[in-house]
């Protein structure tokens, strides 16, 4: 802490170091492998190494076709964007997805949780009086037209 006149100014000195060369993201090495199910449903797996012999995790993906496209998957892992990828190449660009349900366990951990989205529709159209009152205030009183 650096007092001076007016302020002061705080100096940060001890930090983690979070540097790429140092830390390198354990799941880059992991293998995945994605299955269609059926049309809407898809089964991800991802391996800790190429033999497939130990599981880091696994989710079962079901879809639903919707009017606005909306595939995110709420999987914690460091390759879910290419997985979001590799699920849409599977799918009609001509069409819109919407995450149903998402089961995810993680068998590293042991952790797995069970998601699923509804989507109800909104109307957010104002509606406007045909005729329009001006209310001014006074001072003095209530609001008068």
């Amino acid at each position: 802490v650096i007092p001076s006149k007016d302020f002061v100014t705080f100096e940060y000195m001890y930090t983690n170091d979070f540097s790429k060369d140092k830390h390198k993201d354990i799941a880059n090495g992991d293998i995945l492998e994605i299955k269609k199910m059926d049309s809407l449903q898809y089964q991800i797996i991802g391996y800790k190494n190429e033999k497939k012999t130990k599981k880091r995790f696994s989710v079962l993906v079901s879809l639903e076709k919707s009017t606005f496209d909306y595939l995110e998957l709420g999987i914690d892992h460091g390759k879910t964007d290419e997985i979001q990828k590799n699920v849409r190449a599977f799918l009609d660009p001509n069409s819109n997805y919407v995450v149903k349900r998402l089961q995810v366990d993680y068998h590293s951990t042991g952790y797995s949780y069970d998601s699923s989205l509804k989507i109800t529709n909104v109307d957010f159209s104002l509606k406007l009086p045909k005729e329009l009152i001006i209310k001014e205030y006074n001072v003095f009183g209530e609001f008068q037209n």
